[in-house]
């Protein structure tokens, strides 16, 4: 590299440096977040129609009406959004006070975002870069605008990291138990929302044994202890279900849809295409004649998916395995997320489906170019570094299970995983994208750039299934958008 090039680039650094380290840099941009937000929540029309929306709305109108439901419903019902609305208009008199409650709480997540990045890597240049990325995050930018509990999700579970890593941190005994004390209020609190920690239990012993592992025995001992009192707390003395109506058992759906091919292109949620369901009744049907069962009550439907599970798991392992791989690989695809393109089809100011799309994927698609091109690829070194880098990664281990493999999978569950995990990841190793121009980088950058033109490939691959071997369902769902 020449001398001039060379004094160049210092230079952007220092400006970048100076720019991180400035006084209003950090606030200016979170300035920005919430004018963006309040600006997509202003231009958006479409409420009922998004996600569980409907159902919420509709529990507002009943708490507003006098009627008290309780917040939780079965496994997977959140109605705490609604009472929080209730709260919010009955102080305010309208819903928009609390959309904007909404926004905000979305800004502070993006600041707690800056704040983890800047814990893990020391270099405030790291948390800005990730600021940054939450800005032009248009998926993540427009949940504000959405009556449902990924709002919550995504700042529960960053709190939630930044609790963690506030733990491995060599600390005060005081330090440490108030940390733990928020990590069980945090978990218990986003239970209220979302099944995201439902098992984080399992997180919190896997680093309890890595510490101990690595003789350090305060945080190993701690998060040891912290699983057992999260386990108890959840499974045992079970606290929510003073909330709760309904059985708290994951339905038979889940475990159906995610693990079996019924499901759309595989893994989804409906059989969507007429061959599926066709092939599921031909099977139900044999499988009651095998039996001499002369009705197919629920329960027999129900034993039959459980069943068809075992099968498929134990007799094609290998068609189970790949696809859990094609999940992981929908969900982070290149098709746009349906609550945002319908939010921006049918807003104030309505787009058309191909800037909507480029408007949702573009910024997606950049994020995860930049993971494969900053992501650790050592895995020695992943595990023998400081324990901050570790919990991160283990945590995004969890998300990414927790969102494509444990049941069925959707475009919408990723955000959580990009704001908590991709996102500080990229911010935290931003400076391998210098390393990998100069001399010493070559090798390494051939081999990222192999995996992104892989990435690529599979995108094309995805949008070629959307756009011509599976076009009329596709564009049939932007059409029900329009309606």
């Amino acid at each position: 590299m020449s001398i001039s090039k060379q004094s160049t680039e210092s230079i952007r650094v220092q400006r970048l440096r100076r720019l991180a380290d400035g006084r209003y840099a950090v606030p200016i941009i979170l300035a920005i977040i919430l004018a963006i937000q309040l600006a997509l929540y202003c231009n958006t029309l479409t409420f009922a129609g998004i996600s569980e929306s409907g159902a919420l709305l509709g529990k507002l109108e009943a708490i507003m009406a006098g009627d008290r439901p309780k917040p939780l419903y079965g496994f997977y019902w959140y109605f705490t959004p609604a009472y929080i609305a209730y709260f919010f208009i009955s102080i305010f008199g309208t819903i928009d006070a609390y959309y904007i409650f909404q926004c905000l709480l979305a800004t502070l997540t993006s600041f707690l975002v800056y704040i983890v990045t800047v814990r893990i890597s020391g270099s405030r240049i790291s948390g800005v870069v990730s600021l940054l990325l939450t800005t032009v995050y248009t998926e993540y930018l427009l949940l504000s605008s959405v009556f449902y509990n990924q709002v919550y999700e995504n700042f529960f579970t960053v709190l939630f990291l930044l609790l963690v890593i506030n733990i491995a941190s060599s600390g005060t005994v005081r330090h440490t138990i108030l940390n733990s004390l928020g990590v069980l209020v945090v978990v218990l609190l986003s239970l209220f929302f979302r099944n995201t920690f439902v098992v984080i239990f399992f997180y919190l012993l896997l680093a309890g044994i890595w510490f101990l592992a690595r003789k350090e025995a305060k945080p190993g001992a701690t998060f040891l202890l912290l699983s057992v009192v999260v386990f108890m707390t959840v499974f045992v003395i079970k606290p929510l279900d003073h909330f709760r109506e309904g059985e708290y058992t994951p339905p038979a759906a889940l475990e159906f849809w995610g693990h079996t091919t019924y499901g759309g292109n595989g893994g989804e949620v409906g059989f969507i295409y007429s061959e599926n369901e066709k092939r599921f009744n031909d099977r139900l049907e044999a499988y009651a004649d095998e039996r001499g069962l002369s009705d197919i009550t629920p329960e027999v439907i129900d034993a039959f998916k459980a069943s068809e599970v075992r099968r498929f798991m134990t007799t094609t392992p290998h068609k189970w395995i790949f696809l859990q791989v094609k999940k992981v690989f929908y969900t982070f695809g290149i098709i746009p997320q349906r609550d945002g393109l319908t939010m921006l089809m049918t807003g104030r100011a309505p787009l058309t489906l191909v800037p909507s799309a480029i408007l949702l994927q573009i910024p997606f698609l950049l994020i995860i170019v930049l993971l494969i091109m900053t992501v650790d690829i050592n895995l020695h070194r992943i595990f023998s570094v400081h324990g901050k880098v570790f919990l991160t990664y283990l945590l995004g281990l969890y998300l990414v299970a927790a969102i494509s493999v444990y049941g069925a999978w959707a475009e919408r569950y990723r955000i959580v995983a990009v704001i908590a995990f991709i996102i500080p990841v990229i911010g935290v190793n931003i400076g391998r994208l210098k390393t990998l121009v100069g001399r010493d980088g070559r090798k390494e950058l051939m081999i990222r750039l192999f995996f992104v033109v892989l990435m690529v490939i599979i995108w094309g691959l995805q949008a070629y299934e959307a756009l011509v071997i599976h076009k009329e369902r596709y564009l049939g769902a932007i059409d029900r958008i329009l309606q």
